[in-house]
């Protein structure tokens, strides 16, 4: 789970970054609140979060598609390994390639 947290912080610190280098001050302004102070919201497990960083939590996820997606697959991947749930497989598999899709979108 480190490096799926480690790859979660890594993509939420580039899309503060992406936002920084908006012109437009409301839209940057509105990721950027978003998502300060977020890094812990989407580290922790989410039954462990305190009501401030479930909203933290909610709000970095309007912003950001890409992280709120990376999240929903931090879970799949956490059921994966600790419950082996098939249906989790499913919404993982599906999750991957919708994300690998906008990626391959990005990087181009």
């Amino acid at each position: 789970m480190k490096q799926v947290n480690d790859e979660l912080d890594a993509m939420r610190k580039a899309e503060k970054r992406a936002a920084m280098s908006l012109e437009n001050k409301a839209e940057k302004d509105r990721i950027l609140e978003g998502l300060n102070k977020s890094k812990y919201s989407f580290i922790k497990n989410e039954d462990s979060l305190n009501e401030t960083q479930k909203e933290k939590l909610k709000s970095a996820q309007e912003v950001s598609p890409i992280l709120s997606k990376m999240h929903q697959l931090k879970f799949c991947t956490k059921s994966l390994f600790f419950n082996n749930h098939q249906t989790a497989s499913c919404i993982f598999s599906d999750a991957w390639v919708g994300l690998r899709d906008r990626t391959a979108k990005i990087i181009v």
